[in-house]
C-alpha cells in the first residue's frame, strides 16, 4: 500500500427541518418520518444509512436509485426530506440550493488525519463531523460495535476509497521507492492548486498514514461485523453469505 486517497460527504436537510435542528437539537428530529433515496444498503450508502441508524432517526430509504444525482433530484423535487452528497457533487448540485435557501447543510462525514483520528473535512472546515454531531447527541454513542462499524465502513468508502498497491512480494526497495515518489509530488508547494479540481483539498496519504488508513477499513472487530450483519438482515432484509 502505497497511496490513499479518499473523498468526503456532506448530508443535508430542507429548510424546515433544519429550523426545527437548531432549535431542539437531534431530538426534535426523532419522530420526524424520513424518505431518502438510495443506491442500496449494501453500497457506499452504508454509511449514511449507518448514521441516521445510530442517530435514531426513522429513515425510510428507497432503494433503485441509480446514482446520487438522482437522489438529489428526489429531494428538489420533494420526495426526499433527507440526502447527502459526496463533496464534489455537493459543491456543484447542492452549494446552488443551499444559496437558495432550499437546503440546508448538517454535518459533514468528516476526514481521516494522519494518525487515523476522525477530524472535520477540510473541505468544509465550518461544518461539524458526524463524530461530533453523534457526540452532541443523547441518542448517539461513539464507542461500541454500532460506532466501530461506521468509522470502518466510512474509512474504506470516503478517506481511503482510492488505493495504490504494489504487487504482492513487491521487495521494500520499490514500495519505499513508489512512496517517495507520491510523497514527493503530494509535497509540492503547488500540488492543492493543481489537485483542487479533481481531487479536492483532501490529504494524499502515503506510507504510514497509507497503511494506517487501510488497516482502519479492513481491521474491522468482530462484534462491529456481527452488528452491521444482524443490522442489515433485520432492518433491510439483506442476508450476507
Amino acid at each position: 500500500m502505497v497511496l490513499a486517497s479518499g473523498t468526503g460527504g456532506v448530508a443535508y436537510l430542507p429548510a424546515d427541518l433544519a429550523a426545527a435542528l437548531e432549535a431542539g437539537g437531534v431530538e426534535a428530529l426523532l419522530e420526524e418520518n424520513f424518505i431518502y433515496g438510495s443506491q442500496g444498503a449494501t453500497r457506499l450508502d452504508l454509511v449514511p444509512l449507518l448514521a441516521w441508524e445510530l442517530l435514531g432517526l426513522n429513515v425510510e430509504p428507497v432503494f433503485g436509485i441509480e446514482g446520487r444525482g438522482d437522489g438529489r433530484l428526489m429531494f428538489e423535487r420533494g420526495e426526499a426530506n433527507i440526502d447527502y452528497q459526496t463533496s464534489s457533487s455537493y459543491l456543484s448540485g447542492v452549494a446552488p440550493l443551499v444559496e437558495a435557501g432550499t437546503a440546508v447543510p448538517w454535518f459533514s462525514f468528516g476526514a481521516l488525519d494522519a494518525d487515523g483520528n476522525l477530524v472535520r473535512d477540510p473541505t468544509f472546515p465550518d461544518m461539524p463531523s458526524f463524530a461530533e454531531v453523534c457526540e452532541a447527541a443523547p441518542s448517539c454513542e461513539t464507542s461500541g460495535p454500532a460506532w466501530d462499524a461506521w468509522v470502518a465502513f466510512f474509512t474504506a468508502g470516503f478517506p481511503a476509497q482510492k488505493m495504490v498497491f504494489l504487487p504482492a512480494g513487491a521487495p521494500q526497495e520499490a514500495i519505499d521507492t513508489y512512496s517517495a515518489a507520491f510523497r514527493a509530488i503530494t509535497e509540492r508547494d503547488d500540488f492543492a492548486e493543481i489537485s483542487q479540481a479533481r481531487l479536492g483539498v483532501y490529504p494524499q496519504m502515503t506510507s504510514e498514514a497509507a497503511q494506517v488508513a487501510l488497516e482502519g477499513a479492513t481491521n474491522v472487530p468482530e462484534e462491529a461485523q456481527t452488528y452491521v450483519i444482524e443490522w442489515l438482515a433485520d432492518r433491510y432484509g439483506v442476508v450476507l453469505q
